[in-house]
Parts: structure tokens; C-alpha cells; sequence
């Protein structure tokens, strides 16, 4: 089985996933006018301004978005590109942020379009504007399925697989820092888990809003430390990735198999698992924002796929390649790049990184896999879907992964299939929504 969808997951990441992702980054690139250059500066200065009524509402939904995104994947997910693909995925990794910045402002736009108030709360995201959006152009039973794919994939890559990779890689760091056996760290994080999601979306929003900015902020003190350390090398360094992603065989001849085939992959698929732009999972942070212009909250949006990647996976990237530990297998790389720079506090302070990352991702990915069991079912299967959940972590800390990995990518690109369906169909919407935001805008966007 993991033979199978090995190969699967190889077909459908290079020519279906990575494809798709890119062509979408380009496309809405144009629509936007490429607001990751020209807006960017917009997306920051909006956190500083005052009197901004919505301003703490769109706070909240930036959080969650980086408690999603900033998981598992931007410290073991880079480690991975980085063995399978080189120095030279990290460069791919950054364009694939750069044209996802645009791709995730549109799937914030329409799912505060498409999003519906039900039992004094909002709901939304792709399953919502696919059924929606789709109905009238490809029928109302072709947007149900496209749909319900979605939202039944999303459940089970993040409700479930999802939460089985973020508390494997905790299991693991606490038994390599602490000598703590793995069934009790799943059990610490079912737990702990348990306290957050069954005290509902206030408390999630509340928990995400306390540990985002504190988590990031631990992972860059770490990496400017490691940038003051290794600071001769830092421009040797970045030559190095560029080299590499547009010349593999000038730096490692060619010895490892390293194409910029292989360099483009992982660095665009394993950037997708960091930032999750184009794959359909950011928008359901932003569907309880109510902002008077939601462009503002697109903005928001690009602002955390820019944090997620250019900040924390360059962060990540950096360290590993100053420490010159980019040849060892990649579930010892980051371990072992932080010994070399903390000497034995290294892995302390990995499985503390680690651990925030993981939980807080854990928590978000409820919360999204929530909305959409909410748009399938009803409320009443939400007990069981918690539990099921809690289940899958503690599972998770002890299972063997490298299958989990599989199938986590196999239901990415499930979600995504659909998601940039509807992205490229919704184009015409998508740009009038855009002009409409732009014309009713008080500041000039």
C-alpha cells in the first residue's frame, strides 16, 4: 500500500498539485495586479493603524490562519525538501509562496461571499463557495459532488491524518530531549487537546490568539541566534540555494539524483503543507471575521503565507544549511542542526519549538474540519467527531509515519483538485468582487 501511494502521490503532486497551484498563483497574480508587491506594504500597515473597529476581529483570524499554517511542515516538511530536492527547493518553496500570497486572497474573498450565519455563528470556506459558486455553471449535482469531496477530504487530511503527523513529530522530539515514552506524550496532547476543542471556538480563537505570536517569535530568536553565529556564511549560503535550484549538478554533480525537477516538487509540495495556500484550508479562519472591507482580511490572509514560509521555513531552511546538516537523513537534520548550535540544549529547545507548532496546528485544523462537518452533518455528530479526533492523536504518537505522510498528501491533493476548479471557474466573481472591495475602500488599496 505505502508502494502505491508512493507512486500516486508522485503523479499527482508533480503534474496535478504543483501544476495546479502555480498556474492558479500566476493567474490570480494578473487579477490582483500583483498585490504581493505593490499591496504588501498595505497588508502590514493595516495592524498599525488606529481606530480600526474590525481591526482585533481580522487579528483573530491571522492567528488562527498561523496556528495553521506554521505545523509539522515548516520544520520537518523543509527538512524533507530540502534531502529529496536539495538546497535548491527552498529557492522553489519561496515562489510557490510568492503565487500563492494571490491564490489565498482569493479563496478569502469568496468564502466571505459565500458564507452563512447558522446557529449564531458563521460558516463557510471552499465546500461552501464551490456548491454555491459552481451551481450555475456546471449544475447543481456536479457542485454537490465537487463539494462534498472537499469538505470529506479536508475531515480526513486534517481531522484526522493531519492530527496523527502533527502529534507523531511531538511524540517523537519529547523522546529524544525528554526520554519520554511516546503513548504518554499522545496521551499530554490528547488531553491538553481535549481542554481546547471541547470548550468551543471561543476558546480556540482565544488559545490561537495567545500562542501565535509567542511561538513565532521563539522559532526567529533561535534562527537570528544561529544567523549571528554562522554570519560569514550567510551569502555562501543563499548562492548556494539559487545554484541549486536552477543547477543542481554544479553544486552536488550530479552524485544524488537532484534534478530541478526534484527541487521544483518538494519545494512547491512541501511549501503547499506549510502555508496551505491554493489547497482550500486558510479561508475557514477568516469566515467569523466580519470586516467593514474584506479585502482587508485577503490582505490578512497574504500577510500569514508570507510570515508562514518567507519567516519561519526560511528560518528553518537556514538553519539546517548553515549547520551544514542538509546530508543527514531529514528526521535527525533539524535535531542535529540545533545540538550544533545549543550544544546539548539543542534538542530541549527543538522539541519546545516543535511542540507549540504542532499543538497549536492540531487545534486549527479542528476548527477547520469542524465547519466542514458542520456542512455535511450537524451538530449532534460533533461529540463523536472530537473524540474521533483525539483518537487519531494519540494513534498518531505511536505509529510508524511514513505511510501517514502518504495518504496525508494523497487527501491534500484531493482538497485541492476541487478547490482550484472552482478558483479558476469563480475568476470572473472573484475579479468583480476585487473592484468592488477597491471602489468601496476608504484607503487607497
Amino acid at each position: 500500500m505505502y508502494d502505491l501511494l508512493l507512486n500516486i502521490n508522485d503523479f499527482f503532486v508533480t503534474y496535478i498539485l504543483v501544476g495546479a497551484l502555480l498556474l492558479l498563483g500566476v493567474v490570480y497574480s494578473f487579477v490582483f495586479n500583483f498585490a504581493q508587491i505593490f499591496k504588501f506594504k498595505h497588508s502590514i500597515a493595516y495592524f498599525f493603524k488606529n481606530n480600526q473597529s474590525d481591526k482585533l476581529a481580522s487579528l483573530r483570524s491571522l492567528a488562527i490562519s498561523i496556528c495553521a499554517q506554521v505545523g509539522v511542515g515548516s520544520v520537518v516538511g523543509v527538512a524533507t525538501a530540502i534531502k529529496a530536492g536539495g538546497a535548491g527547493a527552498v529557492f522553489w518553496m519561496w515562489v510557490g509562496a510568492f503565487l500563492g500570497m494571490a491564490s489565498i486572497m482569493a479563496e478569502v474573498l469568496l468564502a466571505q461571499k459565500f458564507r452563512i450565519f447558522k446557529n449564531n455563528q458563521y460558516l463557510g470556506g471552499p465546500a461552501f463557495y464551490i456548491l454555491e459558486g459552481l451551481k450555475g455553471i456546471l449544475g447543481t449535482r456536479f457542485a454537490k459532488i465537487l463539494s462534498y469531496t472537499f469538505a470529506l477530504s479536508l475531515i480526513i487530511a486534517l481531522g484526522f491524518i493531519g492530527q496523527m503527523t502533527q502529534s507523531n513529530a511531538i511524540a517523537i522530539s519529547f523522546k529524544d530531549a525528554f526520554g519520554i515514552n511516546e503513548i504518554i506524550s499522545g496521551l499530554f496532547v490528547a488531553l491538553l487537546g481535549a481542554f481546547v476543542i471541547f470548550g468551543g471556538v471561543k476558546r480556540i480563537v482565544l488559545f490561537s490568539e495567545f500562542l501565535a505570536p509567542f511561538m513565532a517569535v521563539l522559532y526567529l530568536l533561535c534562527t537570528a541566534y544561529v544567523l549571528f553565529k554562522f554570519s560569514d556564511k550567510i551569502l555562501f549560503c543563499l548562492e548556494f540555494i539559487f545554484i541549486s535550484a536552477f543547477n543542481p549538478e554544479a553544486v552536488m554533480g550530479g552524485l544524488l539524483g537532484i534534478g530541478v525537477k526534484e527541487a521544483l516538487h518538494y519545494g512547491i509540495s512541501r511549501g503547499l503543507i506549510a502555508n496551505e495556500a491554493g489547497m482550500g484550508s486558510i479561508p475557514h479562519a477568516y469566515v467569523n471575521s466580519k470586516d467593514s472591507n474584506p479585502l482587508n482580511l485577503a490582505f490578512s490572509a497574504m500577510l500569514s503565507v508570507f510570515i508562514t514560509t518567507m519567516l519561519i521555513c526560511t528560518a528553518t531552511a537556514l538553519i539546517i544549511l548553515l549547520t551544514n546538516t542538509q546530508n543527514l537523513n531529514s528526521d535527525i537534520m533539524m535535531q542535529n542542526a540545533f545540538i550544533v548550535v545549543f550544544g546539548n540544549f539543542g534538542s530541549i529547545i527543538l522539541a519546545l519549538c516543535i511542540f507549540f507548532f504542532a499543538f497549536t496546528t492540531i487545534i486549527a485544523w479542528y476548527y477547520f474540519a469542524r465547519i466542514n462537518v458542520l456542512f455535511l452533518f450537524n451538530e449532534k455528530i460533533l461529540a463523536i467527531f472530537k473524540i474521533l479526533v483525539l483518537f487519531f492523536i494519540i494513534l498518531g504518537a505511536i505509529l510508524q509515519i511514513d505511510l501517514v505522510w502518504e495518504l496525508s498528501d494523497f487527501f491534500n491533493t484531493l482538497m485541492v483538485i476541487p478547490n482550484a476548479l472552482a478558483l479558476i471557474l469563480l475568476l470572473p466573481l472573484v475579479r468583480k468582487i476585487y473592484k468592488e472591495c477597491k471602489k468601496k475602500a476608504q484607503c487607497n488599496f
